[in-house]
């Protein structure tokens, strides 16, 4: 991912941190390094500024698209505990570098992850995921004031933004013990409101109950 740039980026010119030379390498099988490859817990710095009900870019670079795949772009505010989905994309992802997604107009204001991961159509079975800091609401706005603003309706809007669905996770040893299925782009089983495309195939295997799944085995 190239834009938002994602933690530890080496083109990350903000972050005086540690940089990953190796973010085109997919998740650890065994789940050590997810969310976020591990860097969910970095000191915050912001790489960008989103607005309620506004619309963005994420730019994807890479040139092993293996056969494409599905993807999906979520948001945490928890480091990573728990993703909600802004949009799935069911096949096609490696293969097309950009995509539009909205931010929820209920989406509460802070500081979050914006997280893309990428579940590969062709080659071994493997989770990809980047994620960005950034801030949701006006970055001028002081907290104190972002808070009294925000203070009778936070309630509403958080119960809003939570009951979109929570990410879905394969590959990586996780919740549901997912697998997903060579030569099958994934259909997600709670896509979100926003979905691109539409899978013929289920591409997936579950072995556990999850969140992700809607409580039901598949």
């Amino acid at each position: 991912m190239t834009k938002p740039l994602p933690i530890r980026s080496p083109l990350d010119s903000k972050s005086l941190g540690p940089k990953d030379y190796s973010y085109t390498n997919p998740l650890k099988a065994s789940g050590d390094d997810y969310p976020c490859k591990g860097y969910a817990n970095d000191t915050f710095v912001s790489q960008e500024v989103y607005v309620q009900g506004s619309s963005y870019n994420v730019e994807i670079e890479g040139n092993a698209v293996h056969g494409g795949g599905s993807c999906q772009l979520a948001l945490t505010y928890n480091r990573g505990q728990s993703f909600k989905v802004l949009k799935s994309i069911e096949g096609g992802c490696g293969v097309n570098k950009e995509w539009t997604f909205e931010i929820p107009k209920d989406a509460p204001p802070g500081e979050a992850l914006f997280a893309w991961t990428w579940f590969n159509k062709v080659g071994n079975r493997e989770m990809y995921m980047n994620c960005a800091m950034v801030t949701i609401g006006d970055a001028n706005i002081h907290a104190s004031r972002l808070s009294r603003r925000w203070g009778v309706q936070r309630a509403t809007h958080d119960q809003a933004f939570q009951s979109l669905p929570e990410l879905f996770i394969a590959n990586v040893n996780g919740e549901g013990k997912c697998v997903t299925i060579e030569g099958e782009d994934v259909a997600f089983p709670l896509p979100g409101p926003n979905l691109v495309g539409k899978s013929d195939t289920k591409g997936y295997k579950c072995y556990e109950n999850a969140t992700f799944l809607g409580l039901k085995a598949h």
